[in-house]
Formats: structure tokens, C-alpha cells, sequence
């Protein structure tokens, strides 16, 4: 590595210790690097939803067309981003790549129109190796970059996979349970996104029953902060909201109420919660209000509480209510 690349990161490290916003932070060190690492254009991406589309952070000199193409075909379609994400994280140039990128639908159909005859993209992570988005370089001189550049962005790869980490800003819930539980955020909108290194699981997936559920009390602000949800075949699921800034972080994992309550006892709970007398108990639930006086008289011992009343704080407080649409 020569001594100016080696000065830059140094410079480009105190950019990322400054007080700036990350969009700032970007220009400033894509500036820098286009001193050392001689490019036509750049563009610096954040991992934007379900691993698979990204948001630009920064953009230098790429057309509109060609941005949007980096942002979505190619994080979900072009080979060279799949070999560095599945095969080997190293940045890879069009003359790295183990087979003609030259052929490929990217080069034929977007870069070389534009005027770009090289390029290299970069796969950002931070410091736990969760992916966190992208780092494009394209050139108009096939001779870059060139070999000692690479260095350079194989060093960035962390660098500034913290600056586009958008995980940064998540509230501890997502980090202080088992890297199992599943997760979505919901932003105004609404929109629904993963969260890096979090899986979503088939009941947070876009369209599912529950994402359909959640969606519906986000509209009309009734998104309690702890809840469960019934899958169906007894499976119970625990759900917990937490709000920050404008979005919503949900959490779900499969689990077993506190207390040994069944589905139907949980359900009976809820309504007790609700404020509801056995008769409209039964009434809500199909049952006589005979069966529901037996499911109370379990739940009040299951529970250790001497009255309906008590019960229906006590589940309150604890989220002990099972949600439907």
C-alpha cells in the first residue's frame, strides 16, 4: 500500500470519529478516496429491507439509471455480487471475477453504455460480520483499479460497513435475546423491513396473518408492547413491540405462556382483561357460560390469584393477552 493510500485512511478513520451525520461522513471520505483510488463514480449503499435492496447513501457521478440498477438488479441478480456475498467477501474487479464479467447482463446492458469500462464493488460489514451494505466503484480507464488500490477497499470493508450500519440505531431489545427470535421493523409508511443479521421467520414474512394483524393495529395505534398470537394447532407465539424515533422493532418467537395456560384458558384471560362477564365470555368464545366458569376457576388457580380482577391486572401488566386480526 503506498503512503498516501496509507495517509488517507488514517484521514478517512478521524472523518468517521467526527461529530458529522453519516451522509456527510460519506462525501467526505469518498472525496478522499478518490484521490488514492482514481474512479469515475461511486456510491456508497445501506442495506434497505430483507437483504435484498439497498438505499443509496451517497452518490458521485453514477446516473440515475445506473444507481437504481446497483440498488435492486444487481444485489439480487448479478453473479460477481453473489460469488462475494456466498463464495469469498474479497472485492472482486470485472477482471477478478472467475468467469467473463464482461458478458454479463450489468456490464453489457448498464456499465459499458454509460461509459464505464472496469469497476469493482465492495461488501460492507461491521464489526460482528453482519452485512450491512456497499461500496460501488466504477472507472473509465480499465487499468483501474489497479492492484495496490485493492488494499485499500479490503480495509474499507469495515470501516465503512459501521458508517452505513443501519443496526446502529436499533433499541437493545433486538440484541439482548436469542439470535433465533425473529424480527421485522415497521416504518411509517407503512413499510416493513428485516433487520441485518436477524432472520424474519415465516409469520413476519410481508403478508402473513400476523404482519397483516400488526399492520392493522400500527394504523390505528392499538400495538400493545407484549402480546401472544395463536399460529394454530396450539403453537403460541410471543410478540413484543418496541417503539424509537419512528419505527416499531417486533420481535416473535415461538413459546409457552407463563403459568402452564392453554390456548383456550389464555383466550378466556383476554377477555377477562377486556373487562367481559362469563356470559359475554362464552358468547365470544361459542361456548356455555358453564365451560367458561370451569376455564376461569383454572386460570385463577394456574395464576394463584384469588379473583377475576386480580387476574386481569396481573395479565395486563405481564402482556398476557392473546391478540387476533
Amino acid at each position: 500500500m503506498r503512503e498516501d493510500q496509507i495517509a488517507f485512511l488514517i484521514e478517512a478513520g478521524a472523518v468517521l470519529g467526527g461529530s458529522a451525520g453519516s451522509s456527510e461522513k460519506a462525501q467526505e471520505i469518498l472525496a478522499g478516496l478518490r484521490k488514492v483510488v482514481p474512479y469515475a463514480a461511486s456510491s456508497l449503499s445501506t442495506f434497505h429491507g430483507f437483504d435484498v435492496d439497498h438505499k443509496s447513501l451517497v452518490n458521485i457521478d453514477y446516473p440515475a439509471h445506473v444507481l437504481d440498477h446497483l440498488d435492486s438488479w444487481f444485489v439480487r441478480n448479478d453473479p460477481a455480487y453473489e460469488h462475494m456475498r456466498k463464495v469469498n467477501n474479497r472485492p472482486l474487479r470485472w477482471r477478478d471475477t472467475p468467469f467473463p464479467y464482461r458478458e454479463t447482463f450489468s456490464a453489457q446492458e448498464v456499465f459499458l453504455p454509460a461509459g464505464f469500462t472496469e469497476g469493482v464493488t465492495v461488501c460492507l460489514y461491521n464489526r460482528l460480520g453482519v452485512y450491512t451494505g456497499n461500496l460501488h466503484i466504477s472507472t473509465d480507464d480499465p487499468r483501474h483499479p489497479a492492484d495496490s488500490d485493492v488494499a485499500v477497499l479490503v480495509a474499507m470493508q469495515t470501516m465503512l460497513g459501521g458508517l452505513v450500519d443501519r443496526t446502529r440505531s436499533f433499541p437493545p431489545p433486538v440484541w439482548e435475546v436469542d439470535d433465533a427470535v425473529n424480527a421485522v421493523c415497521f416504518y411509517p409508511g407503512p413499510v416493513i423491513e428485516g433487520v441485518p443479521g436477524r432472520p424474519v421467520g415465516p409469520h413476519l414474512a410481508e403478508g402473513s396473518p400476523l404482519v397483516r394483524m400488526l399492520l392493522a393495529r400500527y394504523a390505528r395505534q392499538q400495538l400493545p408492547q407484549r402480546f401472544w398470537w395463536h399460529s394454530g394447532g396450539g403453537v403460541l407465539h410471543a410478540v413484543t413491540t418496541t417503539r424509537w424515533e419512528d419505527r416499531v422493532l417486533v420481535l416473535e418467537e415461538v413459546a409457552e405462556p407463563p403459568f402452564g395456560l392453554s390456548v383456550r384458558e389464555l383466550e378466556v384471560l383476554t377477555l377477562l382483561v377486556d373487562g367481559r362477564t362469563n356470559v359475554q365470555v362464552a358468547t365470544a368464545l361459542l361456548i356455555s357460560p358453564k365451560t367458561v366458569a370451569k376455564h376461569v376457576e383454572r386460570v385463577l388457580h394456574k395464576m394463584d390469584v384469588r379473583s377475576r380482577t386480580e387476574a386481569a391486572v396481573r395479565a395486563q401488566r405481564a402482556g398476557l393477552v392473546l391478540l387476533s386480526a
